[in-house]
């Protein structure tokens, strides 16, 4: 038999390199929610990464853009991720990277990155997408670590925003209400004719079964919208008899390719007892900007438009109704406890409680409240009225501290990542991180570093028993900074550190943070811990 000395080599080669080809695609897939943005706004999509074919974890990503829109720098990292930004580019970034603090996405994993994109202004809505995506892998595929996706799905960018207003929130049947568009032309065209997809506004029935009736055309039937500029639609409805909740949806559109994304407005309700014209309505919660810990200040005002006139007597509020994610303290008494008369013909008086907040960072909270006339056992109600703004969201400052777990006991130089968020209302002046006390022996000697929406300059100094970054550059509202501090004494014992730093805005009101936890794992030398120190048997293969 002849024998083809090269063929051994060839075929090894050909099966190689199918080896390679198909793990070199280590293959993803990318989806995106939602998939409609407003011009001129800085929104959030959700995208979701499927490592839907490699052996091996993704363990970093980049993501770019090219397109005019720009990442924001007020987007955080999902847990067990950090996020970096590169590119410094329209007061954002246009390249993000993801690195992996635990195990990443393992095969078949998926895990959402939500990014926050600044996206910009053009004529008319218009389809756009990310330039690439690249992933890193945990091993190497066919002789790279690294591959970039070429199917990446498209959004689209929408040139009019659609925003709603109620005039109650809840009513009796047969009382009037009315429902307003505002819309808010983003594009950079000057529009004319202007006005809703739907008319009237298609009615969602939520509870029960409402009905509401008005003309289809509102007041004014369009509006011309400059670049930039905003104009309103009104439709006046006149409520059924029957007791329900129910909400409205439309968008808007104009000539030329321009449309609003479809937008709800908020629930209406109809409820049996509630007197026409007799009308609640709260004004704004003080302080606007509320931190946890301090005490709001709820107003209800009540008017009585009662028709024919009438005057009600002893008018009472009802015990408002807590909602949301932050949590409501104990409410004070009512002041005044009653309104004597609240004349006829348009007659007001004003309820006033108080109350502590406290929750994180965008927790949120909102009570809601009627009157009555009799001291409560008259026949004559307002409104159940939500207090403004509903809901009100709490400010601060979200912190997360990196590594969260992966700190052993006796290690030293132990190096720390503080990420702070400000969601305050003033930029940040100061940041304030205590050293650990528990477990014991933290020692910091001044190995510092902060980068603070692209800048390097502030700087760090021991005050106390804390370390106080001090502002070169101040750190926007909805911007992100990050802190570094190396402990360079070993840490002696396990336990769980639990605290919170002190942030400092510009006009020099100090509030913590949200708490954050970090664990010191127990000094571990068995043969899979992270201190083993056994000597072992290792091969390279090098091709």
């Amino acid at each position: 038999m002849k024998k083809f000395p090269g063929l051994h080599g060839l075929c090894f080669f050909w099966l190689l390199c199918w080896q390679v080809s198909a793990h070199a695609a280590c293959p993803f897939t990318m989806s995106l929610a939602p998939a409609q943005f407003d011009m001129g706004t800085t929104s959030t999509g959700t995208f979701q990464i499927t490592n839907s074919g490699s052996p091996s974890n993704i363990i970093a990503l980049r993501f770019r853009i090219n397109n005019g829109d720009h990442f924001s720098g007020t987007t955080t990292a999902p847990a067990g991720w950090t996020v970096a930004f590169s590119s410094a580019s329209g007061g954002g970034y246009n390249t993000i990277t993801y690195s992996a603090t635990a195990g990443g996405i393992t095969p078949s994993g998926s895990v959402g990155f939500p990014i926050a994109i600044i996206f910009h202004s053009l004529s008319a809505d218009a389809s756009e997408h990310l330039r690439d995506v690249r992933a890193t892998y945990s091993a190497g595929c066919g002789g790279s670590a690294n591959s970039t996706i070429s199917n990446l799905p498209a959004w689209t960018l929408k040139s009019l925003v659609v925003t709603w207003t109620l005039s109650s929130s809840s009513i009796g049947p047969g009382c009037t209400f009315t429902l307003t568009m505002n819309i808010a032309n983003n594009s950079t065209a000057n529009l004319t004719g202007v006005t809703s997809a739907n008319k009237p506004p298609v009615l969602n029935v939520v509870s029960g079964s409402p009905t509401a009736s008005t003309s289809a055309n509102p007041t004014p039937n369009s509006v011309n919208l400059n670049a930039g500029a905003n104009g309103n639609l009104v439709w006046t409805y006149t409520a059924g008899t029957n007791p329900g909740t129910m909400t409205f949806t439309a968008s808007a559109t104009a000539s030329g390719g321009r449309t609003s994304q479809s937008v709800a407005s908020g629930q209406i309700s109809i409820i049996s007892g509630v007197t026409c014209g007799f009308n609640a309505t709260f004004q704004a919660n003080s302080p606007a900007c509320a931190f946890s810990g301090d005490t709001v200040t709820f107003k209800m005002d009540v008017t009585n438009n009662i028709s024919p006139a009438a005057s009600l007597s002893n008018v009472v509020p009802s015990v408002p109704v807590k909602t949301g994610t932050a949590s409501i303290g104990t409410l004070s008494s009512p002041s005044p406890a009653s309104i004597a008369t609240l004349t006829g013909g348009g007659g007001t008086g004003t309820f006033t409680r108080t109350a502590p907040v406290t929750g994180n960072a965008d927790s949120t909270f909102t009570i809601t409240a009627h009157a009555t006339d009799g001291n409560g056992s008259g026949s004559n109600s307002t409104n159940d009225a939500p207090s403004s703004p509903n809901p009100q969201i709490l400010k601060g400052y979200p912190v997360v501290v990196t590594p969260t777990s992966t700190v052993t006991a006796s290690s030293t130089n132990v190096e720390l990542i503080w990420t702070v968020t400000n969601h305050g209302c003033n930029p940040v002046t100061k940041v304030s991180v205590p050293i650990p006390t528990n477990p014991t022996n933290w020692t910091w000697t001044g190995d510092s570093y902060s980068l603070v929406n692209g800048f390097e300059d502030w700087t760090a100094a021991q005050v106390g028993s804390a370390v106080v970054f001090s502002a070169g550059t101040q750190m926007p509202t909805g911007s992100s900074g990050e802190f570094r501090l190396t402990f360079s004494t070993p840490v002696t014992t396990s336990g769980t550190v639990s605290y919170n730093l002190t942030v400092t805005d510009s006009t020099s009101l100090a509030k913590s943070s949200d708490s954050y936890s970090l664990a010191v794992t127990p000094f571990d030398t068995s043969p899979t811990g992270s201190n083993n120190t056994s000597p072992g048997t290792w091969r390279e293969i090098f091709q």
